[in-house]
């Protein structure tokens, strides 16, 4: 469904959007790296996750049972929940900033 360059982009952008401004962030670049690693505490996460269920189309019901630690397991939830076949990168970019 998705490459996984392009789910980087996104968890990326998603993560811009949800860290507060002066709070220091590492790109993710590796599907089993841990939130932790990347300076995302549990609120970042959620808000990740709302970001990212809403451009893969998860139902809100689905993405409160989303309780990933890596960047992969969040992915893995998202494509499995999905409720589209394809995403437009550009529009979910867009959306984000």
């Amino acid at each position: 469904m998705i490459e996984d360059a392009d789910f980087f982009r996104l968890f990326n952008a998603a993560m811009a959007v949800a860290k507060p401004v002066g709070k220091s962030t590492v790109l993710a670049t590796d599907m089993a790296q841990r939130f932790e690693s990347l300076n995302i505490d549990s609120l970042d996460g959620f808000i990740i996750g709302m970001y990212l269920c809403d451009t893969f189309d998860v139902s809100e019901a689905k993405g409160k049972e989303m309780q990933p630690e890596t960047v992969g397991q969040m992915r893995d939830f998202l494509v499995e929940n999905a409720r589209i076949e394809k995403i437009d990168m550009e529009a979910a970019l867009e959306a984000m900033k």
